[in-house]
């Protein structure tokens, strides 16, 4: 049976703040951003160093084939080395991570895009912007046919606001809820808000459901309480994945 006609399991999780979690073996690992400890948001040197002594033995040792990796607002050293870092860990690569900020690849026959973007207000502002503008032109590369779209952040009021703090930037970005409800996108995995009110949610518009997670990894006060997410998914025929 063809690899593209089987299921597919993916463990996936995001806001990590330095503590990395016993990943669920899986066909893919999926890590949707804030890998770094908290004290290192003003040390984008010590993050690299920590990328390549901690992280990425971590990444080779979760029981699967591929991992990706979308960055989030407090991996500044990744966004300092985006150029770099996108053509190192590309799909074609070869390597068992990939990183994916504003392109895509294929993965078992799933069709995968991947974009870091968070609205500000934030404290940290790594990938962050408030400039609609821009944010719309960067999630109008989004295909129109997805299996998995992977953001650090969530399309707006998916969830619900945050457990502990009604400020606006919690209840993730309007523009890619606008994005999300004009495609057809099985799948929506991310993060950024830390409790939300409920951790998985449906997306139903234009006649298009999105089943999107919430696979925050610490709370509020950054300690680690929920376990990464498993799912399966069965890849559906489509057309192939423009890349950027």
């Amino acid at each position: 049976m063809s690899s593209k006609n089987t299921p597919v399991s993916i463990t996936a999780t995001a806001d990590l703040h330095g503590h990395l979690p016993n990943m669920y073996p899986c066909d893919l690992a999926v890590i949707c951003g804030d890998i770094f400890p908290g004290g290192m948001d003003k040390e984008p040197e010590a993050q690299g160093e920590w990328f390549h002594s901690v992280f990425l033995p971590w990444v080779q040792r979760i029981g699967c084939e591929r991992a990706i990796l979308v960055p989030g607002n407090h991996d500044h050293w990744v966004q300092a080395q985006i150029g770099q870092l996108k053509d190192e860990y590309a799909s074609a690569a070869g390597q068992k991570l990939v990183i994916l900020s504003d392109c895509g690849m294929e993965f078992r026959g799933l069709t995968i895009y991947g974009t870091p973007w968070v609205p500000t207000p934030a404290r940290n502002k790594a990938f962050s912007t408030d400039d609609r503008e821009f944010l719309g032109t960067v999630y109008s590369w989004i295909p129109q046919r997805l299996d998995l779209l992977l953001s650090h952040t969530l399309p707006k009021d998916c969830g619900g606001l945050d457990c502990n703090d009604g400020g606006a930037h919690f209840y993730g970005s309007s523009v890619l809820r606008k994005a999300v409800e004009a495609r057809d996108i099985r799948y929506f995995i991310g993060g950024h808000i830390h409790q939300p009110q409920n951790r998985f949610f449906t997306l139903e518009s234009n006649g298009h459901r999105t089943e999107i997670a919430n696979v925050s990894h610490c709370n509020n006060k950054k300690h680690p309480i929920f376990p990464p997410h498993y799912m399966v998914i069965m890849p559906q025929p489509q057309a192939p994945l423009p890349l950027q």
